[in-house]
């Protein structure tokens, strides 16, 4: 009996099939759009300019793994950006480190 986790994986996670290339710029485009338009106009700043980077490049699973990103709270996702929280482990990826040096430099930038 598959896993949960099994049931949510894409289909070219669980059988070994290559991913549609026009179904994953589908999903790109939908996380730009998401990425750019949360509603805090900082964290549209902060992860809306590291979609706009490096969002064309990612592969399937960096593409999930955004997903899951932008499905989290504004206010717990910007205590992890600022520090003023714990980033829990299943958050705490290289993705979102990459994220995290993104925001230091652009807010290195403004100062």
């Amino acid at each position: 009996m598959p896993s949960a986790d099994d049931k949510r994986a894409p289909a070219c996670l669980k059988g070994g099939m290559s991913p549609d290339p026009s179904r994953l710029d589908a999903r790109r485009k939908r996380l730009h759009y998401r990425a750019n338009h949360r509603g805090m106009r900082e964290l549209d700043m902060l992860i809306g300019q590291f979609a706009d980077a490096r969002i064309a490049g990612f592969s399937e699973a960096e593409v999930a793994e955004f997903e899951q990103l932008l499905e989290v709270q504004e206010p717990d996702l910007m205590a992890w950006i600022t520090g003023t929280q714990p980033v829990p482990t299943a958050y705490d990826t290289p993705l979102f480190r990459q994220m995290l040096a993104m925001a230091g430099k652009l807010s290195a930038e403004k100062l």
